[in-house]
């Protein structure tokens, strides 16, 4: 026989009412400190929407190829104020280095590609040091099971001392898909290896106390739906996500020019409603832009 199932405790109204103060301490803290109270995306007007940070759990982010999802995804793992890791299942450490680059130093990408050996190495060691907490996971060529993700968050909290410990940290799997392939390769149907790391990703929320920010593919079908039933391969997801945000690049109007007008569709919000947020992506300087009454404001 094999071990007895563990019994979850029923939970008492003042056990609640702990948990729900040590919450509010939190928050209260944090505002005193003038810290944002968790992992946020860099965003102020889409930091809002979700309730001024990400809490602990599993968050999804969609879209179909080429709509900006990763360009999403890689900057908030930077600028979320926390230890931030990047599990990447399909961009090269160097693609994400000269990504930061651009966004960091405002620097054309394009310009970053033709630096030779010294001064990439020199424009790298800044992004080194203005970012300490950030860390990147290569996943692209073996399994990077979710225990390696929390020894990651871990080593972060460990090399920054008392301000990266406790609550807050945030890890990003770029994508889903292709990150659960390659960690449960054993498994051959889609739809139950996508329904085994969605609990892999829940459970190290839960036991790590932080967020998990998930890249996530959309279906063929549903390629231009930002709706919550668009993701690929499983229902699950759409019931799993603390909040699920679909990205679709908007076909209304003339961005600026080096801009891509993109829509970023929240719909899904345990911490607040659901929105649509129009925004502008700047390609070669790797930095997005909310567009409020028209105007550009309040990006990163």
């Amino acid at each position: 026989m094999g071990a007895a199932p563990e019994i979850v405790p029923l939970l008492s109204m003042a056990a609640i009412t702990e948990t729900l103060c040590s919450e509010a301490k939190r928050r209260e803290d944090a505002r005193a400190q003038g810290i944002n109270p968790g992992p946020v995306t860099g965003m102020r007007l889409l930091d809002s929407k979700i309730g001024d940070c990400f809490e602990p759990g599993l968050h999804l982010v969609h879209g179909a190829p080429g709509s900006g999802k990763s360009a999403l995804a890689l900057p908030i793992s930077l600028e979320c104020v926390r230890p931030g890791v990047y599990a990447s299942a399909e961009l090269r450490p160097p693609v994400i280095a000269r990504r930061l680059i651009a966004r960091t130093q405002r620097v054309p990408l394009h310009l970053v590609r033709r630096m030779g050996k010294d001064e990439i190495y020199q424009r790298w060691q800044k992004v080194v040091a203005q970012y300490p907490m950030f860390g990147v996971l290569d996943a692209r060529k073996s399994a990077v099971p979710v225990t390696r993700m929390r020894e990651a968050i871990d080593t972060l909290r460990e090399s920054h001392g008392r301000h990266a410990k406790g609550l807050g940290a945030l890890v990003i799997v770029d994508s889903l898909h292709t990150w659960s392939t390659r960690t449960f390769s054993e498994i051959s149907e889609e739809r139950e290896r996508l329904d085994v790391a969605i609990e892999q990703l829940e459970l190290l929320a839960s036991l790590a106390e932080i967020a998990v920010i998930a890249v996530c593919e959309r279906n063929r079908m549903a390629r231009k739906d930002s709706g919550q039933s668009g993701m690929k391969g499983t229902g699950r997801l759409e019931y799993a996500g603390e909040t699920v945000m679909g990205m679709d690049e908007a076909t209304d109007g003339e961005p600026p020019p080096g801009m891509r007008a993109f829509c970023l569709h929240i719909s899904k919000n345990r911490e607040g409603e659901p929105a649509k947020l129009p925004i502008y992506f700047n390609g070669a300087f790797q930095r997005h832009d909310p567009i409020l009454d028209g105007m550009e404001g309040s990006g990163f």
